[in-house]
């Protein structure tokens, strides 16, 4: 199998973002005065992205199996268009999911019982999302668990594994009982500083369902937020999750939970407010330039053009976020 068509199989171009989610966590646990736990970090990544990668595996693998029957379906799917040996594809995928297993429970056994709660919450999110008798991109959840699963599982995961478990949260077993002990401030301060994270997250996939609201592509067993909102009440709640992010910044810099080097965010909301009036005006089919002029000369074969505000918010939010991140660490 070639590079490319692996790449295609388990989507890896799209695992890029989950890269500031998980550097988000990292810098987080240093300025919160820890050092850098290597073994856990890095083995953190492995797992991540295996899983991830397993996951959409995974959905194309049973996209192949009901396109069956019919040569035009099934060459529509990555694994028919590729011609990929469908012996090979899920020899791989029980290596990727054995290989994330035993690093997991490795990772477990050095950290807390709580981790393996945490990943069991999300892999179930991965697999169930887009596989099962009603999987739950078809239910309008999808925002709320892709926001949840890589905006604030991600980052909390990632910090989680660089502190020691009591300083945020961790299970103690005493058989037969069961102890849940941990810090609540640490706790408010972590979901404070994903909740950027959170919602430009949701807000891609939010405007990708907008679109497909607007343009009448949307399949008609699947059941969408904007579709139940609709269009005028969508943008509205497409723009509150942005405002609840940067509110969650500006109450933890407030009460002293998040550092004042968060501020740094504040040059994101002129770009912000611009590719939300873009969003709004592409919706309605008018169109004009984007904030971020870089992106809109890479969008060609990546994403549909519609999607590029709020993936420009994602670069913003989330790049401002860590380099305010990065700038505590630097002064410290």
């Amino acid at each position: 199998m070639r590079l490319s068509s692996f790449g295609e199989l388990v989507a890896l171009r799209t695992k890029l973002a989950s890269i500031f989610p998980f550097l988000v966590g990292v810098f987080f646990a240093i300025d919160f005065g820890y050092d850098v736990n290597w073994a856990n970090t890095i083995v953190l990544f492995i797992v991540t992205l295996t899983l991830a990668m397993a996951t959409t595996g995974i959905s194309n693998l049973v996209a192949y199996n009901k396109s069956q029957g019919s040569v035009n379906a099934q060459s529509q799917t990555v694994i028919g268009k590729r011609q990929l040996p469908l012996l090979l594809v899920q020899l791989m995928l029980v290596v990727m999911l054995t290989l994330a297993t035993c690093l997991g429970i490795w990772l477990v056994w050095r950290t807390n019982l709580m981790l393996l709660l945490l990943g069991i919450i999300g892999f179930g999110i991965a697999i169930f999302y887009t596989i099962g008798p009603v999987p739950l991109s078809r239910l309008p959840l999808g925002e709320v668990l892709v926001g949840g699963s890589l905006g604030l599982l991600l980052p909390f995961t990632a910090f989680y594994v660089n502190v020691p478990s009591q300083k945020l949260i961790g299970i103690i077993l005493h058989w037969p009982g069961m102890l849940v002990m941990g810090n609540l401030w640490s706790l408010i301060a972590v979901v404070l500083l994903c909740l950027p994270l959170m919602a430009t997250t949701a807000n891609l996939m939010f405007a990708e369902n907008i679109i497909g609201l607007r343009d009448q592509t949307i399949d008609e067993d699947k059941h969408t937020l904007p579709e139940y909102l609709g269009q005028r009440w969508s943008l509205i709640v497409y723009r509150s999750f942005l405002v609840i992010g940067f509110l969650g910044i500006i109450i933890g810099m407030a009460t002293g939970m998040l550092s004042w080097w968060l501020a740094v965010m504040m040059v994101a909301v002129p770009a912000v407010v611009l590719n939300d009036r873009h969003f709004k005006q592409m919706v309605a089919g008018k169109t004009t330039s984007t904030a971020d002029e870089i992106t809109t000369s890479a969008h060609s074969g990546l994403f549909q053009k519609e999607l590029w505000p709020a993936i420009s918010n994602i670069l913003w939010v989330n790049g401002s976020l860590l380099l305010g991140l990065i700038l505590e660490m630097v002064v410290q």
